[in-house]
Order: structure tokens, then C-alpha cells, then sequence
């Protein structure tokens, strides 16, 4: 009977090594993989304490720019103000007191009294730029002087269409008066015809005395007078019509100067990423060959940036377009605006290929950030 009842307990024995083998077996495959872990957990490790050095670096840079913004804004005060107080002591010094007109000419700084707006956020991003501020700093100030200038063009346009309707109503009314005022000096008989014609005394002034050797001075004033109205709401129309067209060229020039600001953000951008994956990945590694063509993409955007604010598109309205201004012609030729006929239409001086060449260049070395390509950084 013993031996009947040993079999079942050898048979368990078995069971119970070989699961105690499977156990070991599965323990040492968990211990090995742990091993095998134990480099990529080094790495994780690694590459998270350098994000949080990356993200505490970032902060300490965001940190040390604001600041340095706001000693730079500091400082742009204290030469805004020492500008003007010389203007003030040079003023002084003539016998007199210094007034807006000095301001905008002949000082160290010119034209700083406000024209538009956003006139004191361009010089201080010029004060800024000339003291190597970064073009992400100023990106926002590009942005908010081309909001500026695009709201004062739109403002510019709906008082220019105001004066219009009201020149041509104010026209319209002094042609009526003066046409009268001029008929009823004619001669005696229009006078008193005009005189017992209720219409016509509705128009006329009503301190008009009825005697024609009386009223004939006013009745030639009245039409001269007339004549002038119509000259002077010519004048104030003109006057709109221009300040409107050169509200609209500096809020095109604003926006081409965002873009521009905004081009050199990106490449900055793409070359410190450059920068950053050749030395941690390799000048061959995949990403590294991606992020040179995303550089050489980044060039080239910043290039046609500066083209086309230094040659903007032909405007279609010929009246708009500025002697001396360069524009750019469907076809891709580039004109100088040289003058304009007895027509008043434009006169266009094509750019020679050798002058066009040279403005080309010079407009893609006119900032730093946009650096020749080299060839380490095609990688197309």
C-alpha cells in the first residue's frame, strides 16, 4: 500500500521542482532584464536631469531678458530725454524757447515729436537693435507697431472719405451761391428778378438791401468767395488724400518690418536647433540633415523678407506709388519710380541686373541673423 501511495507523492515532487525551476527560470530572466534596463533607466535619467537643467536655463535666459529689456527701456529714456533737453539748451542759447518745429529737424535725434503712434516704439526698436538685442525680444514690438500702423492707415482713410463727402457738399453749395451771387450782379434786371424770386432769396444772403448799386460789392464777394471755398475744399482734399496713401505706406512698411522680424525669429530659432543636434546627434544623424534643410528654409524666408519689404509689389493705384520708391512688377522686374508725366502716370526706370544684384545682396546682409549658406548647412 505504501508504494501505492508513494507514486501520487513522487509525481508531486516532480510538479513542485519543476515549478520551483520555472520560477528560478523566470526570476533570472526578470534579474537580466532588469540589467539590461539598467543603461536606458541611466539614460532617462540623464536626459531628464538635462531637460530640467535645459527648462531652468530657459527660465534664468527668459529671467536676464526681461531684465535686460528693462535697463535697455532705461536707458532709452534717459537719451530720449537728454535729447530733448538739448534741443531745449540749444534753443536757449539763441534767445528763445524751443518748440515741436525743433523737434523735427536738425536735432540729434530727429523727429521726435509724435507723428504717429507708433513712432516712439520705432526708435526705441532702433535703439534697441543697435545695441544687439535680439530679435525674439523685439518680435512683439514688430507686431504692435504694425497693429498701430494699420489702424491709423484705416483712421487716415475714413477721414480722407469724410472730407470727400463733405468737400463735395461744401462744392456744391458754394457753386449754388455764387452761381446766384454772380448771375445777380450781372445787371440790374436779374437783380430785382432774383430779388422777388422766393428761391433764389433762400439762397441769397438776407441782409441783402434790395438797391443794386448797394448790394453789387457783396454779390461780387459773395462769388469770389465762393471760388475760394472751392479752391481751399480742394487743398483740405488733397491735404486727406495724402496723409491717408502715407498712413498706408508706413503700416505696409510696418507689416513688411514685422514679417521681416519674424523670418529672423525663425531662423535664429532653426540654427540654435542646428547647432544643439550636431552636437548631441551627430552632423550625419537623420534629425540633424532635417534640421539643415529647415535652417536653409529658414535663409531663404528671411531673404525674400527683406526683398519684399526693400521692393514691394506695384501698387495698382498709380497715384499711390512714390517717386523715388522701388516696386516690384508682376513678371518679377524690378522699376524705380523716377517721376511722372504731364499725365501725372508714373515713369518707371527698370534696375539694371548688376544694380539689382547689388540691392539684392545688400538687402539680405542688411541684418546679421540672415548669415550666407554655407555648405555644411545645405544637407538637400
Amino acid at each position: 500500500m505504501s508504494d501505492l501511495f508513494g507514486a501520487p507523492s513522487g509525481i508531486i515532487a516532480a510538479q513542485e521542482q519543476d515549478r520551483a525551476q520555472t520560477l528560478a527560470g523566470i526570476g533570472a530572466v526578470k534579474s537580466l532584464g532588469e540589467i539590461a534596463m539598467q543603461p536606458v533607466e541611466m539614460q532617462y535619467k540623464s536626459a531628464l536631469s538635462r531637460l530640467h537643467v535645459a527648462e531652468a536655463s530657459q527660465k534664468e535666459a527668459a529671467a536676464a531678458a526681461q531684465q535686460q529689456m528693462l535697463q535697455l527701456q532705461a536707458d532709452w529714456s534717459q537719451s530720449e530725454a537728454a535729447a530733448r533737453d538739448k534741443i531745449i539748451q540749444g534753443a536757449a542759447a539763441q534767445g528763445r524757447d524751443a518748440t515741436i518745429a525743433d523737434l523735427r529737424g536738425g536735432s540729434a535725434q530727429a523727429a521726435l515729436a509724435p507723428q504717429s503712434q507708433s513712432d516712439s516704439l520705432r526708435r526705441f526698436v532702433a535703439y534697441a537693435e543697435q545695441r544687439g538685442m535680439p530679435p525674439l525680444a523685439l518680435a512683439a514690438i514688430h507686431k504692435e507697431i504694425a497693429d498701430i500702423s494699420e489702424k491709423e492707415a484705416i483712421g487716415a482713410f475714413r477721414s480722407a472719405q469724410a472730407v470727400e463727402i463733405q468737400s463735395k457738399q461744401m462744392r456744391e453749395q458754394a457753386k449754388q451761391v455764387g452761381g446766384m451771387a454772380q448771375a445777380a450782379a450781372s445787371d440790374p434786371a436779374t437783380y430785382r428778378a432774383m430779388m422777388m424770386d422766393p428761391q433764389a432769396r433762400k439762397v441769397l444772403p438776407p441782409q441783402l438791401t434790395g438797391n443794386y448799386a448797394t448790394d453789387l460789392p457783396v454779390l461780387r464777394y459773395i462769388a469770389q468767395a465762393s471760388e475760394d471755398a472751392n479752391t481751399q475744399q480742394d487743398n483740405a482734399r488733397a491735404d486727406a488724400e495724402a496723409k491717408s496713401k502715407a498712413a498706408r505706406r508706413g503700416a505696409g512698411m510696418a507689416q513688411a518690418g514685422a514679417t521681416v522680424a519674424l523670418t529672423k525669429v525663425k531662423l535664429e530659432t532653426a540654427q540654435e536647433v542646428l547647432a544643439n543636434l550636431k552636437k548631441y546627434g551627430g552632423p550625419t544623424a537623420e534629425a540633424t540633415l532635417d534640421a539643415k534643410r529647415t535652417t536653409s528654409e529658414a535663409r531663404r524666408g528671411a531673404i525674400d523678407a527683406r526683398e519684399a519689404k526693400a521692393f514691394p509689389p506695384m501698387l495698382l493705384d498709380p497715384k499711390a506709388v512714390v517717386v523715388g520708391h522701388s516696386y516690384t512688377a508682376p513678371n518679377g522686374q524690378r522699376y524705380t519710380v523716377v517721376g511722372r508725366d504731364a499725365a501725372g502716370k508714373p515713369l518707371l526706370q527698370p534696375l539694371a541686373t548688376a544694380r539689382a544684384s547689388a540691392l539684392k545682396a545688400a538687402a539680405a546682409s542688411a541684418n546679421a541673423a540672415v548669415e550666407p549658406e554655407t555648405a555644411d548647412e545645405t544637407g538637400d
